[in-house]
């Protein structure tokens, strides 16, 4: 599961963000913040950006340290689908300190299940903008 969030983590266009965060969900492993000027809607998905916020440093596939990652993610709100685009991880909280990977995510879209964190960020955005 690490590996999936760390591959979630490459963005390419995050450079900007931070003011816009709203807290989504908070749980012992981590915090998730949404970027709500970042969602655009298309057709009936629902493009935007999260920062996760890591609790403790954890260490990537390639034992690199990191506290937080950003992604950009497109759901589809009638079938919960959710595909990762982009990733990037940062050596400290909040999307700040050295930023020490970047890239495309390279998995194809997958059913969120109501277990799943990622669903609550899932609900919040799609009852936000419907």
């Amino acid at each position: 599961m690490l590996k999936i969030i760390l591959y979630l983590l490459i963005f390419t266009s995050f450079d900007s963000f931070a003011v816009s965060l709203v807290k989504v969900i908070e749980n012992d492993m981590m915090t998730i913040f949404v970027d709500t000027d970042s969602i655009r809607k298309s057709e009936n998905n629902l493009t935007f950006s999260e920062l996760l916020d890591l609790k403790v440093v954890h260490k990537s596939s390639r034992n690199i340290e990191f506290q937080s990652y950003a992604i950009e993610v497109t759901i589809n709100c009638a079938t919960t689908y959710q595909k990762v685009h982009h990733i990037i991880m940062y050596t400290s909280n909040m999307g700040k300190g050295k930023e020490i990977a970047r890239g495309r995510f390279p998995n194809p879209p997958r059913i969120l299940l109501k277990d799943a964190v990622n669903f609550k960020t899932m609900e919040y955005v799609c009852s936000r903008h419907k």
